[in-house]
């Protein structure tokens, strides 16, 4: 794991270094020292450092500006162009400021601009969000009840696992929720038959028991004839059929899938690796409307899924579009990822088209609700899950924007994959 980790983080490094050879380029180290090639010491190092990480191929999607994602009114601009265009003016504020210090009593006009960057950062942002908030006024609201079972790592008894996720689903019930989540697979403990198509009532430990509300949540699927298993999400209606499906398609390397070596043969000969099937493409759910709400287009993503720029941007732009992001993982397991891995993902509702979008929500361990009309973030703290003891489980129901007849590709703007 130790030499993973190193490898991992050499991989991640190498783009900087390629960055600092290429700052020490003639053109602004030697030759730019007139006031007249002040700006072209100021420009280089942000258009060089965009160029060179947009080229540079990440095993996990990482920017500088992961920081500015928990400022929502920071990264509106994303939505004209991703977040090339948030680096390239974070860098570029930078070398501004490097300028008036360092560049003597001429270079102190920079100050302007290296103050301007911020102040119109925010200031749109927070415009932004506020008309957008505006254009959600009066809209149906749709009630979204969220589990979070505190199940942590090591046994616990399937009776115990279940009433984690049974009773605040009941309780979520009683107060009205449209739809219930529960986290991605693993917290379920069964695995369910390929084809899926309905609960199982019968059974001893069906997925719903005193609750009727229509559920989406995540579960192991498969069958002798797969091979291997699947990371699966489900969308169950109020009479507890599957009325939607995904697989996960984005598998995480090592701990998903095996890479460079056939794993029937890895699996024959070692037994216990840690392989899944890859779903075929995105998903789209839908949540069937009733006289409080109009029908809601789902977006299903799992575990690291909705950090990844170009696959949100693919589920958003499946036909007829989405209106909703849901995101179900598990990685309350893992305390330490959660607020980075929530603010990787905070920002990809403010890469999407410009158009009024009900929410964006995520389970998480922080259980981070994510509030949005389109491009505009809010995240309020629900429940923390720690890995070190074993909490309550916890419910959480709040609102969100139902508006119909908007979804994510109603203007189609293309942004570059980072």
């Amino acid at each position: 794991g130790v030499l993973g980790w190193l490898a991992f983080c050499f991989w991640m490094a190498i783009p900087y270094g390629i960055w600092l050879l290429l700052l020490s380029a003639p053109a602004t180290a030697k030759q730019a020292t007139s006031s007249n090639l002040a700006w072209q010491r100021v420009l280089w190092p942000s258009v060089v450092f965009c160029a060179v990480h947009a080229a540079w191929p990440l095993i996990f999607p990482y920017t500088i500006i992961i920081g500015l994602a928990l400022k929502p009114a920071w990264i509106q601009l994303a939505e004209f162009g991703g977040v090339a265009l948030l680096e390239l003016l974070l860098v570029l504020c930078a070398s501004l400021v490097v300028e008036a210090l360092f560049g003597g009593r001429p270079a102190r006009r920079y100050w302007l601009p290296a103050l301007a960057i911020p102040l119109f950062l925010v200031g749109f942002g927070s415009w932004r969000m506020a008309a957008l908030d505006r254009a959600a006024e009066g809209a149906p609201l749709l009630r979204i009840g969220v589990v979070q079972p505190n199940i942590p790592i090591g046994p616990m008894p399937i009776a115990e696992r279940m009433h984690r996720l049974w009773s605040p689903s009941r309780e979520l019930e009683q107060l009205g929720v449209d739809l219930i989540i529960w986290p991605e697979a693993g917290i379920y403990p069964f695995r369910v038959p390929r084809p899926f198509q309905r609960d199982m009532p019968n059974e001893a430990f069906p997925i719903r028991q005193g609750f009727s509300q229509p559920l989406m949540l995540g579960a192991v699927s498969g069958n002798s004839a797969d091979g291997f298993d699947h990371n699966s999400a489900y969308l169950l209606d109020s009479k507890g059929r599957v009325s939607g499906s995904y697989d996960k398609v984005r598998l995480v390397l090592f701990g998903e899938y095996m890479p460079f070596v056939n794993p029937e043969w890895l699996a024959a000969h070692v037994g216990g690796i840690a392989h899944i099937s890859a779903g075929t493409g995105p998903a789209r759910f839908e949540l069937a409307a009733t006289p409080d709400h109009p029908a809601v287009a789902i977006g299903p993503l799992i575990c690291l899924e909705d950090i990844i720029p170009g696959y949100v941007r693919e589920v958003a732009r499946q036909p007829k579009g989405v209106a909703m992001f849901v995101n179900l993982t598990i990685d309350c397991r893992f305390q330490w990822t959660t607020d980075r891995a929530a603010a990787l993902s905070g920002r990809k509702p403010c890469e999407q088209e410009r158009t009024p979008v009900p929410a964006h929500t995520r389970i998480r361990a922080t259980s981070s609700q994510y509030r949005e009309s389109a491009d505009c973030v809010r995240v309020r703290r629900l429940a923390v899950a720690s890995h070190l003891s074993i909490g309550s489980p916890a419910p959480a129901c709040f609102d969100l924007a139902a508006s119909s007849g908007t979804n994510l590709t109603r203007t189609p703007v293309q942004f570059p994959a980072h």
